[in-house]
């Protein structure tokens, strides 16, 4: 209902639950990641951001936590996030330049490798695209 959108969406790999980003329209913020159970159609409020205006994120296989980005233009953490908690840290700041159009390297868009050890993201904030990994032990 206005005056949210829901974006950004993706199955867990069982296809048990959906997650998506409900942004406030037309400022973006507050945002909150939230997740719909299959089965039951409950909504679940995982992260909200006051500040941050969230773009895309992905969580691990057991779904304890999701990484997330930022879509503002040269100035965007990507941000780790306990699922049960709702617990949130700044890994780093990719500074991407968010362009519009969707540029191939603009948007950060962070991923879990297969063996959940390592986030990977992209970044133009060197001029060109590159691909980043940040190792991890959770």
């Amino acid at each position: 209902p206005e005056p949210f959108t829901a974006t950004h969406d993706f199955w867990i790999p069982a296809g048990e639950r959906l997650y998506y980003h409900k942004k406030t329209r037309p400022t973006w913020t507050p945002t909150w990641i939230n997740s719909v159970d299959r089965a039951t159609r409950r909504h679940r409020e995982i992260y909200r951001d006051d500040v941050h205006k969230l773009g895309h994120c992905y969580c691990t296989r057991d779904e304890k936590w999701l990484v997330s980005d930022v879509q503002e233009p040269g100035r965007n953490p990507l941000i780790l996030i306990e699922t049960a908690t709702g617990r949130a840290e700044i890994l780093c700041w990719p500074n991407s330049s968010v362009t519009a159009g969707h540029g191939a390297f603009a948007h950060t868009h962070p991923s879990w490798s297969p063996c959940e050890r390592f986030i990977l993201y992209t970044s133009d904030a060197s001029g060109c695209g590159q691909v980043y990994l940040i190792p991890m032990s959770l």
